[in-house]
């Protein structure tokens, strides 16, 4: 019998075809976009772009030798995302798919592994519930009335509901969790009780506690919204091929219309199951396409089914050999890396598998098989013979596996092998990192150096904290949160995503989308959709007073923000880890702050004592009587709803109340649980928001960080902070918002992307973006402003690892390799940034106007210790950060002003900053002077490649973010209606349509209070 050899290398990449990559961080990877071009110019390569690439003429093409490095770079970073994205290249997936065999499957196991549990594995059954009479001519298909005739098939009637619940109670009894019903039909118009009996299947099959999917042809939007309201799991639509190769299999049906169904499908709340056919006669080229397709859908499909033909006699593929199994494998193992989060299912064809076949597809990323006597049409594995597999195999099923084999010996003696290399170099890699770290300290105010600098070099000449008993690892990647998030009730008692009355309503223009002064929304993954306030706040109370008020009206006083955010964790609890905990409702349980000295807590905490929780604090600022005008509560209401209702729990929104007791307050709200409880009282909290709020004291701060002397917000904001991460360390980060902030798109997508697009940052020159802000008027996009700076900084970094404080031992981790020139933008990326801004960061060593240049304490280099500033201190900071702050300032009394403590401690520490680039609007758009004044020539200009040489700009009172601004307050006021100034022009980022002006997807900061004279008068 002839044998057919696996292809173990990769085919070659065509002379013409070259891949230009542009480099962008709102995704997993740093390489996100390759095209394909021929006889193109090629970018500089993304490690060593040399300055005058920008300016020097085209360079040669590409060589095999260059283009085969490109595709296994793309390949390296797509293998090491921990997030999926949805605007691959059909280049760039097909790099991945043809990449050497044994390498491309062992690397989409390693994805795998990371999204999934490899030791599961779903079965389905499928059972078709009405057979034949389809009109349509798909050559594969025996139900095809076209091809009656040759293959004996006759049409039947639907199947009765009876009958299709007895065969999904047999095959839950067989062990399958998900029952699938396909109907031979080209679309569903005209069949209102065919659509009525099998909505009464979908919610039998529910009832059994099975997930429940069906394939019937086109549908409509309400068609899938009356599925969904059924309880339908998911609807099966396969693109069968690419969009080239489907006229040849399929005419009577275009590509376009299966798109479609599956964006209503999308669009109803129903998951979306959509694969392919491989062997109807498509080139590996078309099997890229169909990835291609499904992947850069606007999101992922739950599953993806991979089908081998099988031929059936009187169709028009009837004669057609079987696919080579070698295609199969790629298929699965390239849709695993593009798709880290898709269902993979082997469908059609694995009856003619043989075990080792489809053990390896299952290594490969599949994680689901069909199972049961029939594939509609085709033989299918029983239910006997697959749960004999998985017995065999080991996922899924019963868990028997083969432990001792001579392939585990061989992989143990490998493991053993590579750590012994590992500690027998570990000394001397140290050493480099450490000589490097102290080269790189002294670049920060003069440049790049040849010698280190002698503070770091030296011992502190006064005391220093001891040196941890735990650093954190290299690679600080955490795998995503498994399983599905359920969804949770909102302040009208309904689940959030099924109640109209409390959804945001959204709208994308068709007009050009403002584009920002400053920051963007590709790169952040920011929605460009618009609202208008009654679409945004609508949902909240605003305009409830009115007569054409169309959502069900609440009564905010008996609404529990606490309570609805604890059945949310609840509903989400088998998503997180035992640490995650609910948050205590201060009015029947004691607050955990308390006095130094008398507190539950140790006085000093480091980071290893904790297990990741990953849940987040979402802290919101305010103060005892403080006037909560209803823009407030819309906004507050907002953020518990949109952050931690409607991501599952991941985020906690917690009040923190000062209660200003510098200021004649005299009750001691920490002396006994009656005098906090009449703190609570004394604040002026809204009822609705009393079980999130915490108080705290001037006093609590000054038993804290006597050794500090200054606790005034001013210039320690987050003391407050870092007692929450001592006292409640069941969150990992604690984003730190303010009362006069706003988000006129939803404030929990806006936050969760600038924690994503943070999360996808490398480590490499993320402090020396963060010093530029970009503008897309002056650099291009992302990707020409990351080689700017990339060029600017000669393919190094200035901060690699801490930055040498004598009196700050680091808990960072050392860089996996010595020299920065040595990493490919790779490390760090999957991992959650320790210290997020909003806005870009200043070296405070530079010539400026700062005014808080001078202050600070607790260091023997005073002024000269490097530290970076990033205005406003709106930020999010680790627990593992703000651990290490209040561990300094308690021992040592160590102090910066606000807006650097939280960049400079992580530095410092060598923790990870990012600052994501979310848009910022000027109001004077057309002014190119002021705007040029802000860019100061941007990163091509830079001496330093460390931020502008100037550090003099205009100021900031006409943007939409930023400490001193005063257009933000206009342009919220102008669209909530109530214009500030009458005799203005409509702010510019504003539309008025249909009566009703709209404003972008943006985050506003400052927006303090406005009341119109008219209203004052009649208060």
């Amino acid at each position: 019998m002839r044998r057919r050899a696996l292809q173990l290398v990769s085919p070659r990449i065509g002379r013409t075809q070259q891949l230009v990559c542009r480099v962008r961080l709102g995704r997993p990877t740093v390489v996100r976009s390759c095209m394909s071009t021929v006889a193109a110019p090629q970018t500089a390569p993304l490690t060593t772009p040399p300055a005058e690439s920008f300016t020097s003429p085209a360079p040669a093409p590409e060589t095999d030798a260059e283009r085969q490095r490109r595709a296994k770079q793309i390949f390296r970073q797509a293998v090491a995302a921990t997030t999926p994205r949805h605007d691959w290249t059909r280049d760039e997936i097909a790099g991945i798919y043809h990449q050497p065999l044994l390498e491309l499957a062992y690397q989409a196991a390693t994805v795998h592994r990371r999204f999934h549990d490899p030791s599961e594995v779903q079965l389905c059954t499928l059972m078709n519930i009405k057979t034949g009479g389809c009109t349509e001519d798909c050559s594969y298909c025996a139900q095809s009335t076209r091809y009656q005739k040759g293959t004996g098939l006759q049409a039947k009637r639907v199947e009765s509901v009876e009958t299709v619940l007895e065969a999904a109670r047999i095959a839950k009894e067989n062990g399958s969790t998900r029952f699938c019903m396909g109907a031979a039909w080209r679309d569903m118009r005209g069949r209102k009780t065919s659509l009525r009996n099998i909505k009464e299947m979908v919610q039998g099959v529910r009832a059994m506690g099975m997930e429940v999917c069906v394939t019937l042809g086109m549908i409509d939007a309400e068609q899938a919204r009356e599925l969904k309201e059924a309880g339908l799991t998911a609807y099966n639509h396969n693109l069968d091929t690419s969009r080239e190769f489907y006229p040849s299999i399929i005419t009577t049906r275009t590509y376009d219309e299966r798109l479609e169904t599956l964006g209503h499908v999308r669009d109803a709340g129903i998951h979306v199951c959509s694969g392919g056919i491989l062997g109807l006669g498509e080139s590996d080229e078309d099997r890229v396409g169909l990835l291609h397709s499904v992947a850069t859908l606007p999101s992922h499909p739950e599953s993806f089914p991979v089908n081998a033909l099988v031929p059936i006699k009187g169709t028009p593929l009837g004669e057609r050999e079987r696919v080579e199994f070698t295609a199969i494998l790629r298929t699965v193992a390239a849709a695993r890396i593009v798709m880290p989060e898709t269902i993979i299912r082997i469908a059609a064809g694995r009856k003619t598998m043989p075990e080792e076949q489809q053990a390896l597809c299952f290594m490969a990323g599949a994680n689901a098989i069909f199972t049961g006597e029939k594939m509609l049409t085709t033989e299918c594995n029983g239910d006997a013979v697959s749960v004999g597999t998985m017995a065999c195999l080991g996922p899924g099923g019963p868990k028997v596996r083969r432990f001792f084999t001579r392939q585990t010996l061989f992989i143990a003696v490998a493991v053993c092998l590579v750590w012994l290399l590992g500690v027998h170099f570990s000394a001397d890699v140290s050493r480099q990192w450490s000589e490097l770290g102290a080269k790189f300290g002294s670049e920060l105010v003069s440049g790049p150096a040849s010698d280190p600098a002698p503070d770091s070099a030296r011992p502190p000449s006064g005391p220093s904290l001891p040196p941890p008993s735990k650093r954190i690892p290299t690679h600080n990647v955490l795998p995503p949160l498994k399983g599905r998030r359920a969804l949770c009730r909102g302040p009208r008692g309904h689940l959030l995503g099924e109640s109209p009355d409390d959804d945001l309503l959204e709208r994308e223009i068709e007009s050009p989308y403002p584009q920002p002064w400053a920051g963007n929304y590709d790169e952040t993954g920011l929605t460009l959709t618009m609202m208008s306030v009654k679409r945004r706040y609508g949902p909240y109370g605003y305009g409830e007073d009115r007569d054409d008020y169309n959502r069900e009206k609440v009564d905010w006083d008996n609404v529990d923000w606490g309570q609805l955010q604890n059945d949310c964790f609840e509903r989400n609890r088998h998503r997180f880890p035992k640490s995650a905990i609910t948050f205590n409702d201060t009015r029947s349980a004691p607050p955990r702050f308390a006095y130094r000295g008398g507190a539950k807590v140790p006085e000093v905490r480091h980071w290893h004592e904790f297990e990741p929780s990953r849940r987040t604090a979402i802290v919101v600022r305010t103060w005892r009587g403080y006037q909560y005008m209803p823009e407030d509560m819309y906004y507050l209401r907002s953020l518990v709803a949109e952050a931690a209702l409607k991501f599952g729990g991941e985020y906690q929104v917690i009040l923190l109340v000062d209660m200003k007791d510098t200021e004649g307050y005299d009750n001691d709200i920490f002396g006994s649980e009656e005098a906090y409880r009449k703190g609570l009282e004394d604040a002026g909290i809204p009822l609705e928001f009393r079980s999130i709020a915490l108080l705290w004291s001037t006093k609590l701060l000054e038993s804290w960080y006597p050794k500090v002397g200054e606790h005034q917000t001013m210039f320690q904001v987050f003391q407050p902070m870092q007692l929450l991460a001592l006292h409640y360390p069941e969150f990992d980060h604690f984003w730190q918002l303010e009362m006069d902030m706003r988000f006129l798109g939803d404030a929990g997508k806006f936050l969760d992307q600038l924690s994503s697009t943070a999360r996808n940052e490398p480590r490499k020159q993320a402090l020396e973006r963060s010093s530029f802000w970009h503008m897309m008027a002056e650099t291009g996009d992302y990707g020409e402003f990351f080689r700017a700076v990339n060029a600017s900084n000669n393919g190094g970094s200035h901060v690699w690892g801490p930055l040498r404080v004598p009196e700050i031992p680091p808990i960072g981790p050392e860089p996996p390799v010595a020299d920065p020139h040595e990493d490919n933008f790779e490390w760090g990326v999957g991992e959650d940034a320790d210290v997020i801004t909003t806005s870009y960061c200043m070296n405070a060593l530079r010539p400026s106007q700062w005014v808080f240049r001078d202050w600070i304490g607790g260091l023997a280099a005073g002024a000269e210790t490097p530290r970076w500033y990033c205005p406003p201190a709106i930020m999010r900071g680790s627990r593992a950060l703000l651990l290490a702050i209040h561990h300094a300032q308690v021992e040592l009394g160590v102090r910066v002003p606000s807006e650097a403590t939280l960049p400079s401690f992580a530095l410092w520490h060598g923790l990870k900053l990012s600052f994501p680039q979310h848009p910022v609007y000027h109001r004077d758009k057309d002014d190119v002077q002021n705007r040029r004044a802000w860019w100061r020539g941007g990163p091509r200009a830079s001496s330093t490649g460390l931020g502008p040489d100037s550090m003099e700009h205009p100021r900031g009172v006409g943007l939409t973010f930023w400490w001193e601004s005063d257009w933000a307050r206009e342009v919220f006021y102008e669209w909530f209606g109530r214009k500030i100034d009458e005799k203005a022009p409509r702010a510019w980022i504003l539309g008025d349509w249909d009566g009703e002006l709209w404003a972008p997807n943006v985050m506003l900061h400052q927006v303090k209070h406005f009341v119109p004279p008219t209203e004052k008068a009649t208060a």
